[in-house]
């Protein structure tokens, strides 16, 4: 039998066909040979979702948004989307709406919940948005400008500072404070050598003390030996302080009485015609002393026979 050109034209452009939907399908990542599982979600905004893009779990992609359609009455978008795994979804999900890459490509990521309870084929499942690449930057570009803006208004008010700091009247004032810090420097220096010297001398001063430990002990404990003989001898000590304040106390009271006139001692001390008449006849017995001297004859005179004269 054979087949005439018109029919296997037509063949071939059924083939052709059958080719072109199978091809574009697959682009699309619709499976015609397995079953889809479809649901919807709801949501205020897609943020740019167009029909065919992924639909993901955990990063797989296991379906891809069918249609996109705007409801009048509740002013939200409703967003049909297939899945082609069998994958249980449980029915606290969410479908999250978010950025598959920098480039700003949109894509579904459903978060699986953890209910015991799974969607069936045309349910609803909660609608979630991510934040978006421009929100993130906002949100983490906002801080970090404020920061530089209050940053460069310190540099500012300290650049402002510095000028007035480095201004032509402060010039000198300037260059004499760090002269001044350069003595104060050249001093420092000076002191630190002789602070050195200091730490040599007393380095020394304890190896003395080391090597002169043991006649240290031995004068230390000497010193202990006299300060307990001297404990020991408290009492005889207490006993001669007590005889002495006693005696100073009878002295004084002795004194007392001279002062009165009690007593010779006292009418002697006090008496003024008592002194003088004593004054006088001491005045007296000392010129007589000094006539002996000079005329002994007149006073002293004797004989061996008993006939001598008198000298007159």
């Amino acid at each position: 039998m054979k087949v005439n050109n018109e029919t296997k034209v037509g063949s071939l452009a059924l083939i052709a066909v059958a080719l072109l939907i199978l091809g574009f399908n697959y682009l699309k990542g619709t499976s015609l040979m397995n079953e889809n599982f479809n649901l919807y979600a709801e949501y205020a905004d897609i943020d740019g979702l167009t029909a065919g893009n992924k639909v993901l779990i955990n990063g797989m992609q296991v379906g891809q948004i069918n249609k996109l359609q705007f409801d009048n009455k509740s002013g939200k978008i409703r967003v049909d989307f297939s899945i082609t795994e069998k994958v249980p979804i449980p029915i606290d999900s969410k479908a999250m709406v978010f950025s598959s890459d920098l480039l700003g490509s949109k894509a579904v990521n459903l978060i699986l919940g953890k209910s015991q309870t799974i969607l069936s084929d045309g349910d609803k499942i909660q609608d979630s948005m991510a934040m978006t690449l421009s929100a993130r930057v906002e949100k983490e570009i906002l801080p970090l400008k404020d920061r530089v803006e209050s940053a460069i208004i310190s540099i500012d008010s300290f650049v402002t500072g510095l000028n007035q700091v480095l201004g032509e009247g402060n010039r000198d004032n300037i260059t004499a404070s760090l002269q001044n810090l350069r003595k104060t420097t050249t001093r420092l220096d000076s002191v630190m050598v002789k602070v050195d010297h200091m730490v040599v001398s007393a380095r020394s001063i304890v190896k003395n003390f080391e090597k002169n430990n043991e006649t240290i002990n031995k004068i230390m404990k000497s010193t202990a030996g006299f300060a307990d003989s001297l404990n020991a001898q408290s009492g005889r000590i207490r006993g001669i302080i007590t005889r002495a304040d006693e005696s100073l106390a009878h002295f004084k009271s002795v004194l007392n009485k001279v002062d009165k006139g009690e007593g010779s001692l006292g009418l002697l001390v006090n008496d003024k015609v008592l002194y003088n008449n004593l004054t006088a006849s001491s005045k007296s017995l000392d010129s007589l002393l000094i006539d002996v001297r000079r005329y002994p004859k007149r006073y002293v005179h004797f004989s061996v026979f008993g006939g001598g004269k008198k000298s007159k």
